[in-house]
């Protein structure tokens, strides 16, 4: 997927943002707010709701705008930023959204876009939980094209396949997933999810095979059911809820966002139960020991937990600063991710540039900088080099062979065709 030219959405849809919530110990989910609705953002006054009493029916054209600036209200509303850092916010999160791609994809009518789905997934963000996708979000898009029909984004597949994007074509194909007994290679021939794994079988032969449920025997985390983890050859529970046993093996099953897994003394310490992190001025003992969205004031010593830091503030680690800086290792102070030039070694920002840029491996290890990204036909060695994303392999002018940075297939109104 190609990255944008950014232009900031317009900044007022964040004046009339609900009022910030303080997640605290005693903070209740708000009423239908459901699993995704959880506890770590507090309990929302009655009246604190999204301006102009919601987004309604959001236009695809606004949907990138519009996901950037429900994201950013949340992440005021939990504390996880200030108003300093409101611009950033919204760079970061329309960073991650192309809608260049959206656009055609549709016109091509290759994507199905709901605007009143859209609208209700971000007034969720509004409420609820302080990290993670709404339930109401996941049927916001949903692919149009069959297996064998060409495709140009992960999205545009129906649920019966996969866009396959390594085949260095425009438009790249939906391929179909296989079932039971088909041969496979887990990459470009992939079994049905929450169905096969890709296994070795007798002969040698990778072949896909049924998941395995909860004390079956398993070889790889990749056989067991999605919800399950593969500890010692056996599946076992992935995650627990509150109050459910936690580190019965190996660390799982593990606990979900809003919660730690207390266990008693010992090495390896015995199984524990999940309980919830601790909110706004409670103690906390480790980077762990918080809401996601807060920092433990102590590192891995006895603290408060309280907001990240913005930017200027003190950090002992990059969890402690706000989305969009980090903390630097020489002045433990949160710092704005440097632009091209910039240092992304262990000894700076630990290979994270700002927008724009990307850290360079091609330096000897050690003396990675931070590079703007190339433009189309500029050389390239991976995808994340190139401003659109993708670096494709051939003859170049010069002559010689190499990568070189070409329009993104997504981007692209004829898709190849």
């Amino acid at each position: 997927m190609s990255r944008r030219r950014l232009a900031l959405p317009c900044l007022a849809l964040l004046a009339a943002c609900p009022a910030t919530v303080t997640p605290g110990q005693d903070a209740g989910p708000t009423e239908d707010a459901g699993r995704d609705g959880g506890v770590d953002a507090g309990q929302p006054k009655k009246d604190a709701g999204p301006p102009d009493a919601g987004f309604e029916n959001v236009p695809l054209s606004d949907w990138c705008a519009a996901r950037a600036t429900a994201l950013c209200r949340r992440e005021l509303r939990c504390l996880q930023s200030s108003d300093g850092g409101l611009e950033r916010c919204l760079a970061l999160r329309l960073e991650e959204c192309d809608q260049a791609a959206l656009n055609v994809s549709a016109a091509l009518g290759r994507l199905q876009y709901l605007p009143k789905t859209a609208g209700d997934c971000l007034d969720a963000y509004d409420t609820g939980a302080c990290s993670g996708t709404p339930a109401a979000c996941a049927t916001v898009f949903a692919g149009l094209v069959a297996p064998d029909g060409g495709c140009a984004a992960e999205s545009e597949c129906t649920q019966e396949g996969y866009c396959y994007l390594y085949d260095g074509r425009c438009p790249h194909t939906c391929r179909p997933f296989l079932p039971l007994g088909a041969a496979c290679d887990g990459f470009s021939l992939r079994c049905r999810p929450g169905e096969g794994a890709c296994e070795m079988v007798d002969g040698g032969d990778q072949r896909c095979v049924g998941v395995r449920g909860v004390g079956e025997s398993c070889p790889d985390f990749d056989s067991c059911r999605v919800d399950l983890a593969c500890i010692d050859g056996q599946c076992i529970q992935r995650v627990a809820a509150a109050g459910e046993p936690c580190g019965l093996r190996s660390g799982y099953p593990l606990c979900e966002d809003e919660y730690f897994c207390r266990q008693g003394q010992g090495d390896p310490p015995p199984p524990g139960v999940c309980v919830r992190k601790a909110g706004v001025g409670s103690t906390c003992a480790g980077y762990a020991s918080c809401l996601p969205s807060l920092r433990c004031s102590g590192g891995v010593q006895t603290g408060t937990c309280e907001p990240k830091g913005p930017l200027g503030h003190t950090c002992l680690n990059y969890g402690d600063c706000e989305d969009g800086l980090f903390c630097h290792p020489g002045t433990q102070r949160c710092t704005a991710l440097p632009g091209p030039g910039g240092d992304c070694t262990a000894r700076g920002s630990s290979y994270a540039c700002a927008y724009g840029a990307f850290c360079d491996f091609s330096s000897p290890s050690g003396q990675y900088t931070c590079t703007a990204l190339q433009t189309d036909g500029q050389r390239c060695s991976y995808d994340a080099q190139c401003l659109t994303n993708e670096c494709e392999y051939g003859p170049l002018p010069d002559g010689g062979y190499g990568g070189a940075c070409v329009e993104a297939c997504s981007h692209r109104a004829d898709a190849g065709t």
